[in-house]
């Protein structure tokens, strides 16, 4: 696969590690983040706007206190900013950056009919981050619902700036590149193995595109965090904001990424009609405002090549005329009902790209170091992290048992993505809650899943963005084609 040599975007955490920071000792830590969980700082509240107070204090109770510090998230809880990309130069500057500029981005959920002035008033103060304005407005609305995604009338997200633009050179590409695709080939190689157990055969991987979420830190330290097979990016092209001073910026990368992606499809699927497949909630409850706009910005970029894009949801699969070109955007494998999918693609009435064997594994593969509890440790690794101490002497007992643990594993990151069943849970290793929250998560399930730890190379000293709340944890998006 080639990266794209244009640029992207970068997924950031909206609050820094600061608070995190205070103190190396775990006792006082633990008391800190005890008060700070019941009196929020200003950038932890903002994450989960609109919210009333005992949502709030419900995320502030449970992971979410943990959700815009630890994970790099698309909504209120992130902000993205553009990179670059320039061939000609030889080395990158790999100094710090401070984000300087935030603004409000709000887009109309597709569900939501209303007058393009009450738009037009939503997006204006929200871009200028005029929260209790756009609450009252909110409120006037009223219009809410039952849903996985989408449930407000706006989907809010908030782009930014740093204070200089970070522009990537040869040496951190070819890095980039190379850990990309010696991911991708283990991919293959566990792909075809599922699908030989499956049908007793196994067909081309038929990847087109890939977007691959690297950590390139100020050491020059380059780790690929995953591989989004596809996600979403191109959604951006599809926004109208008449107040976005920094879209337009972004607009510009993503509306070359995306007519370079759009000649790969049109030059390897060789047809002018090609479906494309969703999760059923985004055509059926239009749950997913950013997949809608995906498809909505490939449908008119393939239209420029004569390409008709069809769309359908998984129910749907049995609807696409046999010897159809599919893509498969983002499938929840979950779903008992994309075995169709599988049985399409072994007896090759329907060609997919990406082979969605190929497709599944990409969904739970990372280039994280990661680290597996072992299954007869389960009971004695959760009576630790479930404990309750009750004063600081206990506390710290229950620390040492579980860094005695944790080194015996050979975990040495600060910040932990603790995978459960295909379900992330974001952990700081020095504060024993975030611990608690993971058995919390764990005992939803029947049964324990297999718990694996992935281990974030970041820390304070690495990182390459910075602001007011601290460093910022962060992700590079990067386009590969083939």
């Amino acid at each position: 696969m080639r990266l794209v040599p244009i640029g992207g975007r970068i997924k950031s955490a909206s609050v820094g590690l600061n608070h995190l920071y205070v103190t190396n000792d775990v006792v006082e830590l633990n008391t800190e983040l005890k008060k700070l969980r019941k009196k929020p700082m200003i950038e932890l509240l903002e994450a989960f706007f609109p919210s009333d107070i005992t949502y709030l204090k419900q995320m502030m109770r449970g992971v979410g206190f943990y959700r815009p510090v630890l994970k790099t998230d698309q909504g209120m809880a992130g902000n993205f900013l553009p990179f670059y990309i320039n061939p000609n130069h030889s080395n990158t500057d790999l100094s710090v950056r401070k984000i300087c500029k935030e603004e409000g981005l709000a887009i109309p959920e597709a569900y939501y009919l209303s007058d393009q002035k009450i738009v037009e008033s939503v997006q204006r103060e929200f871009n200028a981050f005029n929260l209790r304005k756009v609450d009252e407005m909110l409120q006037r609305i009223g219009s809410t619902r039952r849903a996985d995604k989408g449930r407000a009338p706006f989907f809010l997200i908030r782009p930014a700036l740093p204070n200089k633009e970070i522009v990537f050179g040869q040496d951190l590409i070819k890095r980039v590149s190379n850990l990309v695709n010696v991911l991708l080939q283990d991919v293959i190689k566990r792909a075809s193995e599922e699908e030989k157990k499956y049908s007793g055969c196994c067909q081309v991987d038929n990847l087109l595109y890939c977007q691959a979420d690297v950590f390139i830190l100020s050491d020059g330290t380059v780790t690929v965090e995953q591989i989004n097979c596809p996600d979403v990016g191109m959604f951006l092209n599809e926004i109208h904001s008449p107040f976005s001073k920094i879209l337009p910026l972004v607009q510009k990368i993503v509306g070359s990424l995306q007519k370079v992606v759009c000649r790969v499809l049109v030059d390897n699927i060789n047809s002018k009609q090609i479906a494309i497949v969703t999760r059923n909630q985004v055509l059926e409850n239009q749950e997913d405002i950013l997949e809608l706009m995906e498809m909505e910005s490939l449908k008119k970029g393939l239209s420029r090549h004569g390409v008709e894009l069809n769309i359908y949801s998984i129910s749907q699969v049995d609807r696409i005329p046999i010897g159809q070109k599919v893509i498969l955007l983002n499938v929840d494998y979950q779903d008992g009902q994309s075995k169709i999918v599988f049985d399409k693609h072994c007896s090759k009435e329907l060609t997919f790209y990406p082979n969605p064997f190929f497709q599944r594994i990409c969904q739970n593969i990372t280039g994280l170091q990661e680290v597996t509890v072992p299954s007869k440790y389960h009971h004695q690794f959760l009576d630790i992290i479930r404990s309750m101490p009750k004063n600081d002497d206990a506390v710290f007992k229950i620390w040492h048992r579980l860094e005695k643990l944790l080194c015996g594993y050979g975990v040495n990151s600060d910040i932990i993505n603790a995978d459960i069943d295909f379900e992330i849970v974001p952990i700081f290793r020095r504060s024993l809650h975030s611990w608690r929250i993971l058995n919390t998560r764990i005992g939803r399930y029947n049964g324990i899943p297999q718990i694996k730890l992935r281990l974030i190379p970041a820390c304070p000293q690495n990182l390459i963005l910075t602001s007011d709340s601290g460093p910022r944890l962060h992700v590079f998006r990067f386009m590969f084609v083939k």
